[in-house]
């Protein structure tokens, strides 16, 4: 877990703190740690699993700078770049997305609103002639094929362009579910039907197994 200062923490403490303080687990190199960031970063569940990356935090503005939770080429230890809460993240993340889009379509923001009646029905029509209000949509949902080669950078994507839109609203319940289709021809080995089945029970898949045809 990240040595948080406050809303987040640069790359460069965090490579400080596993060199200086001896109760935190000791890494062979820096980039270790650098892999675990990238690793974090990407992740399906970030917001509760990971966190996000920023390249600075402008202290004027009071916004992180470049964030990002999508999968990452490098991780900088210039002293700027940091990582940041996940909930800080995604609050700032929804922000930046309504702000776009009330940008680029003026005033209108996408959703449905009601019309106003405060000055009473326009000249020359009636209640039952003036727009209905149409309900807005109380569920979603999606489903994607990802590249099992590249589940961090697609996952990342996903969560970036979907999720963070979706666990930002305030009262949203958001299950996420990852489904696993593997054909193998040739077989599988003991070993690795071991494995599998034994990390999927740590990881409670809820169900998993293998099947002879």
């Amino acid at each position: 877990v990240p040595l948080w200062r406050g809303d987040g923490v640069s790359v460069k403490q965090l490579v400080e703190d596993f060199a200086q303080y001896l109760y935190l687990p000791r890494l062979k190199s820096p980039a270790v740690l650098l892999d675990s960031i990238r690793d974090g970063v990407s992740q399906l569940m970030w917001q509760t699993e990971g966190f996000a990356y920023a390249d600075s935090y402008d202290d004027k503005k009071k916004r992180f700078v470049g964030l990002r939770t999508a999968s990452i080429d490098a991780v900088s230890t210039d002293g700027r770049s940091m990582l940041v809460k996940p909930d800080v993240a995604a609050r700032q993340l929804s922000a930046e997305t309504a702000s776009e889009a009330s940008s680029a379509t003026g005033s209108d923001t996408g959703l449905l609103s009601r019309p106003d009646t405060s000055k009473g029905a326009t000249a020359g029509t009636t209640p039952s002639s003036t727009s209905v209000l149409q309900p807005l949509p109380k569920r979603f949902y999606g489903s994607v094929e990802v590249d099992a080669t590249r589940l961090g950078r697609d996952a990342g994507r996903i969560a970036q362009e979907v999720l963070s839109h979706l666990t930002g609203l305030s009262d949203a319940n958001v299950v996420v579910s990852i489904e696993i289709h593997a054909e193998i021809p040739s077989g599988v080995e003991q070993t690795i039907v071991r494995a599998v089945t034994e990390n999927c029970r740590v990881l409670k898949f809820k169900s998993h197994g293998f099947e002879a045809s």
